[in-house]
């Protein structure tokens, strides 16, 4: 999914904002803590699904790779639409890639629960 440099745009503007709140010392575990606690789960996701774009894109030749030719060649027929079979190109997909804010997440994190 290529979405390393992504990755660390959104981590710098989480952290980013998560230390915005700080103003004491003892705040700083609190708040690496909560950046943690924000990211895990969309990273460790993407992680997931880079992965299995990778070896989806990497079969030897054979059935599978025949099989995966074949829905990456209907997901680019009009027919069929942006919903195709090829997950990166679905549009439920690319917006969860695309159209995430991180510092609005953690905005929205540090309100909820304050250091």
């Amino acid at each position: 999914m290529a979405q390393g440099a992504n990755s660390s745009l959104e981590d710098a503007a989480t952290i980013g904002s998560l230390l915005s709140h700080v103003t004491r010392e003892d705040q700083i575990q609190s708040a690496l803590s909560m950046f943690d606690a924000v990211r895990r789960k969309r990273v460790d996701q993407l992680v997931r699904e880079t992965f299995a774009q990778g070896e989806e894109h990497h079969l030897p030749d054979g059935v599978l790779q025949q099989q995966r030719d074949e829905r990456l060649a209907r997901s680019m027929m009009p027919e069929f639409g942006p919903a195709s079979e090829m997950p990166w190109t679905h549009p439920k997909i690319q917006s969860w890639v695309y159209d995430y804010h991180a510092y609005g997440e953690a905005e929205e994190a540090f309100a909820k629960n304050p250091f």
